[in-house]
């Protein structure tokens, strides 16, 4: 398994540039990912849930930002409402507050 640009190992993604975890065969010459070709619809919709997900969260960790970064538990299709996405997200931030600097200088300015 490992972690790389998606470029021929599935069709359909319309992510650019999506990352995807594949399947390799690994060779003197590195990992090679197996091609799986089309993914039927229903596993397409969930993928490409989950990479909004990621990309969100990743726009919010980047720039401290609240509201994408409570957009981005609201899309996450694990978390089952928008009241539990407010609740995990303040609590996620609170117990991680001195890694997470960005989400909290703001309110010293």
């Amino acid at each position: 398994m490992t972690n790389r640009p998606d470029h021929f190992v599935t069709s359909r993604l319309a992510l650019s540039p999506p990352a995807i975890e594949a399947n390799c065969v690994i060779t003197k010459q590195g990992p090679i990912p197996t091609t799986t070709g089309h993914l039927p619809e229903a596993i397409n919709s969930v993928i490409q849930q989950f990479k909004s997900f990621e990309r969100t969260a990743s726009r919010a960790a980047v720039t401290g930002d609240y509201d994408t970064a409570l957009l981005a538990m609201t899309i996450n299709p694990l978390v089952p409402s928008d009241t539990d996405a407010k609740a995990m997200l303040d609590e996620l931030l609170e117990v991680n507050k001195e890694y997470l600097p960005q989400f909290f200088d703001r309110e010293q300015a």
